[in-house]
């Protein structure tokens, strides 16, 4: 195949090499690669780049067609250095997020902890434009087997993740004009790693007798109104630890959710956590009401904190937290994680996450008969589909309902 533009510009074609040399000295024809070859001038010498092999002549043909689009439409232009996985990783693409303001910071973290930790020792050392599907294909399967730290394998959402990772650095490279085509797009469908469907029966969380059962055993710890709080309006834990007094109306009985205090690894100092002060995982504040239980005990925790503020004299921090330590400090998030594992394992309780007291404030809500898109206003959740792939399963009665309804309809 041979694909001319007028005058000077790119051309193209394919090429079949032999396949894996044989003992005897001869060529194997099964596994002989097709790579798509453009020819290009640069300051009136010509060149050839040859991109990646592909395993079909037709798989070959439309790279070559959208690498010839790529420099027509001046979207790519093949560069004459031998730009590395690493090099493109580690001094462009992670610096240029650091810079972009659009990218969460907890994001970015988790994006430098793949490349440092997976990425570039597994690929590092392979030219950008040279990776291939069946490359990442390779590398996913390494790390289903092996690839974590001990030689242990990764858990399929880790490997998923990871593959987010690689997907949005090789689309980034072809905004930037580095490549022509994203590797990520042509890994085999049958290889690819996918996230787990959100919810379903594998999520987890309490019964209402259960969620009664801890909140009694845990009175008395000094972090108990957050946990209730957590408990009766399903907020996350980095809106919990986050919560200032200046968001919350007692009197109003509402609180805005406005800021949350959440933990990364600690990039700069090689291990740790630190903190992270950001804006809800939704991008905007949300208003969330309380009943008057849950006012009582805030209001009482106000008290409380007002006695160690007295006690403590001036040197009480002025952050303004809701939740802290006897001495005005902030907890650390890890913290309010550590107390709630630690309660529930000596409480009359099935074992689950903090994170599951907002599964299950919220599959109570919606087994108590609450409208959907109520519970995902009070969730912060884009919308009512998000809700619903969590939580479709615990709608009572849904199908029955949905069954009867048409029923009436024909019956008209």
């Amino acid at each position: 195949m041979s694909t001319t533009s007028k005058g000077r510009g790119p051309t193209g074609r394919v090429v079949k090499k032999p396949g894996k040399k044989r003992p005897d000295g001869t060529y194997g024809t099964r596994t002989r690669p097709w790579f798509p070859v453009v020819t290009y001038y640069d300051q009136g010498q010509r060149r050839e780049r040859w991109l990646p092999a592909c395993r079909l002549e037709s798989e070959a043909k439309k790279a070559l067609r959208a690498a010839l689009k790529a420099m027509d439409d001046h979207q790519w232009k093949p560069r004459a250095d031998r730009l590395t996985v690493a090099d493109y990783l580690t001094r462009e693409w992670l610096p240029s997020l650091a810079a972009n303001d659009r990218t969460r910071e907890t994001t970015r973290v988790s994006y430098a902890l793949h490349v440092r930790a997976y990425i570039v020792p597994a690929l590092g050392k392979m030219r950008l434009d040279q990776v291939t599907g069946g490359d990442l294909a390779a590398f996913y399967g390494r790390l289903r087997t092996g690839g974590g730290q001990g030689g242990r394998a990764l858990s399929a959402s880790t490997v998923a993740r990871v593959h987010a990772t690689v997907s949005r650095a090789f689309r980034d490279a072809v905004e930037a004009g580095h490549l022509a085509v994203n590797p990520a797009r042509t890994v085999p469908t049958s290889q690819r790693p996918r996230q787990a469907k959100p919810g379903g029966s594998a999520l987890r969380y309490w019964t209402a007798d259960e969620l009664r059962a801890f909140l009694e055993h845990a009175k008395g710890e000094r972090l108990y109104p957050a946990l209730h709080l957590a408990a009766f309006t399903g907020m996350r834990r980095g809106e919990v630890a986050g919560l200032r007094w200046q968001d919350v109306d007692l009197d109003g009985a509402f609180l805005t959710v406005r800021e949350t205090r959440t933990s990364a690894t600690d990039l700069g100092a090689g291990s740790g956590t630190r903190v992270i002060v950001g804006e809800p995982k939704s991008g905007h504040g949300r208003r969330v009401d309380l009943d008057p239980g849950t006012v009582a005990v805030l209001r009482a925790w106000r008290k409380r904190q007002a006695e160690d503020r007295l006690a403590l004299g001036g040197a009480w921090p002025a952050h303004g937290l809701v939740f802290t330590m006897e001495d005005g400090q902030a907890p650390h998030p890890d913290t309010f994680s550590k107390v709630f594992d630690r309660l529930a394992r000596t409480a009359p309780v099935s074992r689950i996450t903090f994170h599951g007291l907002r599964h299950t404030h919220a599959t109570l809500l919606l087994k108590a008969g609450e409208p959907v898109n109520a519970v995902a206003a009070r969730l912060g959740h884009q919308d009512a589909t998000v809700t619903l792939k969590y939580y479709a399963h615990v709608i009572p009665g849904q199908g029955v309902s949905t069954a009867q309804r048409f029923a009436g309809v024909m019956a008209l």
